[in-house]
């Protein structure tokens, strides 16, 4: 048995680490998720926490870091962004992740040779998610137009979306035990109604609730249970949770607007909390990742017959991932200013919390590559998060050099 003391210190450690780790990102401009992930690696080297008494904790972080990250996904979208202004990013994020996900399954299919339907439940967790952790905040550093920053920031939330939505829709098919597409299209159609209907429902509800106690005292620890309350509800009747989650986040982000729809009095009393929320769950969200990735260095399997191999695959799907992304910026911003920066748009390609989270998830079924899924996106993350960051050091250059920044010319 593990002495208390340890596993405190432990944590105290791990979550220092996360905040200078930011600290130091913040200033080289290297994610502090590889910082993090080799922390959990080298605690896993020394034996220090027996790996079937951790798997259960980081799964259940998993849903609850997946939980967060749609939560603060909803809360970040402006609907009228949404209506008016996300054409651009939605196309590009779409385009993206769809090619990504449907060249990786294949190519996973016919050179690995593993079943048709979990290649795809692995290439909907690696087509195309990008995480605002790192990418917003090197946007800004980098002084980029109005519009790239953005596009980029939508891009990021819109991602999520598209990956988790596509990652349960292959799920629930291989859970299902059918290769019946039109059942397979019933079933995901049945969750994400169910998602979508009883979310809507709840989330008003709630947000009544907050209205009534908006001026009293731990507001946030209320959100925060009617949050998990809807998860749960929406789960249990057979819909999907994390979906629920992104639009309770966006409802109550919108409650001004949603007031003069529906004729639900939030006023702009409502507003300053919100904002105030926003920073509160900015730094929850920041401490689940931070152990999260910890975690997911403790469990990463490290096998050295295993190592070149995996790590020859993964180049293989990230160069896909990268000669994907640049035909999709391209496409996307034909025609616009933006066009002229889609090679520092491409190698913003740096993922993170929901490709990890997701593969932590798979590790509850009985999915006999779910391992092997686990190792390949750790490599995943690595290398797009290197690629980003050598990316960004090199634009910086040309940009204080005051030359054109298009690094695809």
């Amino acid at each position: 048995m593990i002495e208390e003391t340890l596993v405190i210190m432990l944590l105290a450690l791990v979550v220092l680490l996360g905040y200078f780790g930011h600290i130091f990102f913040k200033r080289t401009r290297i994610p502090h998720f590889l910082l993090l992930v080799s922390v959990g690696i080298i605690i896993n080297l020394f034996n220090i926490m027996d790996k079937e008494f951790l798997l259960p904790i980081v799964g259940l972080f998993s849903t609850l870091t997946l939980i967060m990250v749609t939560f603060y996904s909803g809360l970040n979208l402006e609907l009228y962004d949404i209506i008016y202004q996300s054409g651009r990013a939605f196309l590009q994020s779409l385009t993206y992740i769809l090619i990504s996900v449907f060249l990786i399954g294949f190519v996973a299919h016919l050179l690995l040779g593993w079943p048709l339907l979990e290649s795809f439940i692995f290439s909907s967790m690696t087509g195309g998610e990008i995480t605002a952790a790192v990418v917003v905040p090197l946007v800004f550093s980098l002084g980029l137009r109005d519009e790239v920053k953005a596009l980029l920031t939508l891009e990021t939330a819109i991602s999520t979306i598209i990956t988790i939505v596509l990652f349960f829709m292959f799920l629930n098919q291989w859970l299902a035990g059918t290769a019946d597409i039109y059942k397979a299209i019933l079933s995901v159609v049945s969750n994400f109604t169910v998602a979508i209907i009883f979310g809507i429902i709840f989330s008003l509800v709630s947000l009544k609730v907050l209205l009534k106690f908006r001026r009293e005292e731990y507001a946030f620890v209320l959100i925060l249970g009617e949050l998990l309350l809807i998860y749960t509800l929406v789960k249990s009747i057979g819909g999907n949770g994390e979906l629920a989650a992104l639009i309770f986040g966006l409802l109550l982000s919108n409650s001004r607007m949603l007031s003069e729809t529906i004729h639900i009095n939030f006023g702009a009393d409502i507003s300053p909390l919100i904002f105030r929320l926003n920073e509160f769950q900015d730094e929850i969200s920041f401490i689940f990742e931070t152990l999260f990735f910890v975690f997911l260095g403790m469990v990463f399997i490290i096998d050295i017959s295993t190592m070149l191999s995996y790590l020859s695959i993964a180049t293989l799907f990230v160069l896909i991932l990268l000669t994907t992304r640049f035909a999709a910026v391209s496409l996307a911003n034909l025609g616009s200013d933006i066009f002229r920066y889609r090679g520092i748009i491409t190698i913003l390609c740096a993922q993170g919390i929901v490709p990890a989270s997701l593969s932590i998830y798979l590790l509850r079924y009985n999915l006999p590559l779910k391992y092997t899924f686990m190792s390949l996106i750790t490599y995943i993350i690595i290398l797009t998060n290197i690629i980003t960051t050598v990316g960004v050091s090199i634009a910086s250059h040309f940009m204080k050099g005051q030359v054109d920044p298009d690094l695809s010319s």
